[in-house]
């Protein structure tokens, strides 16, 4: 991917550190990487150098602040992908043969 989903404009009172929406679009990210990795006929779909912005329909907030700042990109003639979810599975582990032992105390 050329473009990562840039930050919300949520506040942040911490100083530098990341803020939800920050948090939430990286996420958002590392899944599409993941999805997209798992069907690779998607990157046909995607146009060379453009800004990728996720609009996650479980959270209206931060697809309104992303959809926003798309649309500003779009006016800069910047090639603006839109990533529609629907929603985000649970996370699993993908631990396999694992095995727990206990050593016996002293």
């Amino acid at each position: 991917m050329s473009g990562r989903a840039p930050a919300s404009g949520r506040k942040n009172d911490r100083g530098s550190r990341p803020c939800a929406g920050h948090i939430e679009n990286h996420l958002l990210g590392i899944e599409f990487d993941r999805y997209v990795l798992e069907h690779p006929e998607l990157m046909e779909q995607i146009p060379d150098g453009a800004e990728v912005f996720f609009l996650p329909d479980d959270d209206p907030e931060l697809a309104g602040e992303n959809l926003q700042i798309a649309e500003a990109q779009k006016g800069y003639g910047k090639g603006v992908l839109l990533v529609r979810i629907g929603k985000l599975a649970p996370p699993r582990s993908r631990l396999e043969h694992v095995r727990l032992e206990a050593l016996p105390a002293a």
